[in-house]
């Protein structure tokens, strides 16, 4: 560490400082949506998202869709057995449709049951003190 601290200031590198080595932090925020199963509801929800892609992608949000059997999307993203412990940790109700929005810090932000307000979604991101400075910092790719 004696080595890597004057070589990331030498390369002009001081915004990795501001994530310690140990940090949660993340690139990106992240819906983690619950259902009970497989049904028209995850459909809809993965059609909304897809209707919201701009959007979504502009405010670095990536998606996780679980079910009690596992991840349904994206495929592969963590083990079935993973799932039970993502639950808990994020206090889903495996009887409902739930979800939560996670920060870039790891924290949860938000939650909600049943279908989901895109347009609240992306006011809640918007409000988020890293979000102001992605704004201040570039325009929105989305306005038509």
């Amino acid at each position: 560490m004696k080595i890597l601290l004057p070589l990331m200031l030498a390369l002009g590198i001081p915004a990795l400082l501001a994530y310690p080595v140990d940090s949660h932090h993340w690139n990106h925020r992240t819906i983690v949506y619950f259902a009970p199963q497989l049904d028209d509801q995850v459909d809809q929800f993965l059609l909304q998202a897809a209707m919201h892609e701009c959007q979504l992608e502009d405010r670095q949000i990536h998606l996780m869709v679980l079910t009690p059997k596992g991840i349904v999307h994206p495929h592969d993203l963590v083990l079935a057995q993973d799932t039970e412990a993502l639950m808990d940790r994020y206090q889903l109700d495996e009887a409902q449709h739930n979800a939560v929005l996670i920060g870039k810090d790891g924290g949860i932000k938000h939650r909600w049951q049943g279908a989901t307000d895109w347009q609240k979604v992306a006011g809640w991101v918007d409000d988020m003190p890293m979000r102001k400075v992605e704004m201040a910092q570039r325009g929105d790719p989305c306005a038509i």
